[in-house]
């Protein structure tokens, strides 16, 4: 059998090490690296004006599409279209803040094919001309920003099935063109 103050040493040792076992389990978990969030892509949308649910956006719309009409430069043609698809998002996300979710999402659809648009322009000035490879650049970017926001505000909005499936092509579809923007910077020459 073991004496009294046997007994006291083996609770005292036991005692005097329990500190240092916690303490290496809490350095443990201190040491994990938390994980980063997103980047987020660096490219101010402007800001929207009219929204669709005035009873002047019917006007603004004739004037947008009156402008693009009488545009003849191909590069301010293809700078115009991505302001509009800018515009358009903007209002979208203002829209959908707003608690309009179907208006919204009818207006980044909008805004998004504005977005094709420019980058069909954009393709053919690159192939026409080389100089015009910073607009490719700045639509590259543009295509990431609209990417982030779109599927933010997906989840944000809880969007019924339908929804989520037009935002699913639409972002799969800039998929597409940020790949060919991305190949068609490197095909072209240096300056």
């Amino acid at each position: 059998m073991m004496g009294l103050g046997m007994k006291k040493a083996i609770l005292l040792m036991v005692l005097a090490g329990l500190p240092f076992f916690f303490a290496s389990r809490v350095l443990a978990q201190e040491t994990a690296l938390p994980t980063p969030p997103p980047l987020k892509v660096d490219y101010p949308l402007p800001y929207p004006g009219v929204l669709p649910d005035s009873p002047l956006w019917v006007f603004k719309d004739l004037r947008d599409r009156l402008v693009s009409f009488l545009l003849f430069d191909p590069l301010t043609k293809a700078r115009y279209y991505l302001l509009l698809a800018d515009k358009r998002l903007a209002a979208g996300i203002t829209l959908i803040n707003y608690g309009k979710n179907a208006l919204g999402e009818k207006t980044i659809v909008e805004g998004e094919q504005y977005l094709q648009l420019a980058a069909e322009q954009g393709v053919r000035l690159a192939e026409q001309k080389p100089e015009n490879r910073d607009y490719l650049g700045v639509l590259t970017i543009a295509i990431a920003k609209h990417q982030e926001l779109i599927t933010e505000n997906s989840v944000k909005m809880g969007t019924p099935s339908g929804l989520q499936n037009s935002l699913r092509r639409l972002l799969e579809n800039q998929q597409r063109v940020k790949n060919l923007f991305e190949n068609k910077l490197q095909n072209l020459p240096r300056k």
